[in-house]
């Protein structure tokens, strides 16, 4: 049974710091999670980092240009289930199950793709499953990085997903840890 809903939002900056993963802060958020779910309130996360986890395990010292698309889009598909694994450990430590979706604007801009988004978010709340949910940055480069007409960069990030999710599923609160 749905409670109350809050979107938490964890930037790539909270999950990985000085080039490595932030277990022990993970882990706090973990625990958060869990005493929320405790107290009937279900956190659903939008969760950064898939770039930065895969430029750790390619060997990266530093995150390719913006014009690189193929190389943050590489970066990006193999940071992708490492970092779901390290959220997906963090949070079974509490005893919490998590799912994963991967979303891009296009299933955002879409009503029934959207209403497919809210029912799968909604369906993981009612059994108490904690769904992760990424940009999936290796099929739409807008995610990354996109320019406009006039050859301006605009960075969109999981901040704007989330803000979108926290109006897909009603949530009484979006919560934002980054720096």
């Amino acid at each position: 049974m749905k409670d109350k809903i809050q979107i938490v939002k964890i930037g790539a900056s909270v999950a990985i710091q000085k080039g490595r993963i932030n277990y022990s802060g993970l882990d706090k958020i973990a625990y958060d999670v869990k005493r929320f779910l405790d107290e009937g309130i279900n956190s659903p996360m939008v969760i950064s980092g898939s770039i930065r986890f895969g430029m750790s395990e390619l060997g990266y010292k530093e995150q390719p240009g913006d014009n690189d698309v193929k190389a943050l889009q590489m970066c990006a598909c193999v940071g992708q289930p490492i970092m779901t694994e390290v959220y997906r450990a963090a949070l079974k430590k509490y005893g919490i199950k998590a799912s994963q979706l991967l979303i891009t604007y296009h299933n955002l801009a879409n009503p029934e793709e959207e209403r497919n988004i809210e029912e799968r978010v909604n369906h993981d709340v009612e059994n108490g499953i904690v769904t992760l949910i990424n940009y999936n940055d290796g099929i739409d480069i807008r995610g990354i990085a996109i320019y406009d007409d006039e050859g301006k960069l605009n960075i969109r990030d999981n901040d704007m997903v989330s803000a979108n999710m926290a109006c897909y599923l009603d949530a009484f609160r979006l919560v934002m840890l980054t720096n």
